[in-house]
């Protein structure tokens, strides 16, 4: 079974120490390819590095909605710097977060506009952050247009999965998928499998039976077998279409 970790944090201080068992157990598990996205300029910084070091990791380079507040005039040179980077192959982690509000919305929403727009300038893939925000998301991105989207950490209703994949956009499901039976279950239920992506979002949102310990990229088999028992299709077709996915999404990058 290949799998492809579209989404993980491995740059995070708290894989400081273990960090080669890590990405040996990923191996062992099947992935083929990690994802490390950043949340700022240091930790994009950092994920470019572990995708210098590591032949299977590509990075993804961004301005969190948390960390919207930090973001200034020369935000866009630096992310436009590690775009010069083979291996960088999305602007993300980017987007709209009104559960914790650590930067206050109208700023998030300023920051994340203008990440869409040079995101589009330089037609590259997108990866979405939102929390608690999904109707003013839409509204900017119909605005802005960006073509190439992945809703990460997908937490929204079934009307929100439904409007992102009109718009030609992938879903993403994490570990946070084995908890539910109601509304990410009903959402995830109704994604067709050739709009899906799989992530584990790690060290975040480890997935039954490792809830409340440290997540890792060989969690997600987990997150693969609780999708295929909702979509009441085999382990191997959740593996096969979501990797393919993210072939497609990815234009090619994680193949060369």
């Amino acid at each position: 079974m290949v799998l492809i970790d579209t989404h993980c944090h491995l740059q995070m201080k708290t894989f400081k120490d273990d960090i080669e068992r890590v990405v040996d157990d990923a191996i062992a598990s099947g992935i083929e390819a990690i994802i490390n996205v950043g949340f700022d300029v240091k930790s994009s910084e950092k994920a470019v590095e572990l995708s210098r070091k590591y032949p299977f990791m590509f990075a993804a380079v961004g301005i969190h909605p948390h960390d919207a507040k930090m973001y200034n005039s020369n935000t866009l040179a630096d992310l436009n710097d590690f775009l010069n980077e083979e291996k960088v192959i999305a602007i993300g982690e980017i987007g709209l977060d009104f559960y914790r509000n650590l930067s206050p919305p109208e700023v998030q929403e300023r920051v994340f506009s203008e990440q869409l727009f040079f995101a589009k300038e330089k037609d590259i893939q997108v990866i979405l952050h939102i929390r608690d925000a999904y109707t003013r998301v839409f509204e900017i991105i119909e605005k802005e247009k960006p073509k190439k989207v992945v809703l990460h950490c997908f937490s929204g209703s079934v009307d929100d999965a439904k409007r992102g994949i009109a718009m030609g956009f992938y879903i993403s499901f994490a570990g946070n998928i084995t908890y539910s039976q109601g509304r990410l279950t009903d959402a995830a239920r109704e994604v067709p499998l050739t709009s899906m992506l799989i992530e584990t979002d790690a060290p975040f949102l480890p997935p039954i039976p490792y809830r409340g310990k440290r997540n890792e990229p060989c969690f997600i088999k987990y997150t693969v077998e609780k999708l295929a028992e909702i979509k009441d299709v085999s382990v191997e077709d959740v593996a096969h279409i979501t990797t393919n996915n993210a072939q497609t999404f990815f234009w090619g990058a994680i193949h060369g």
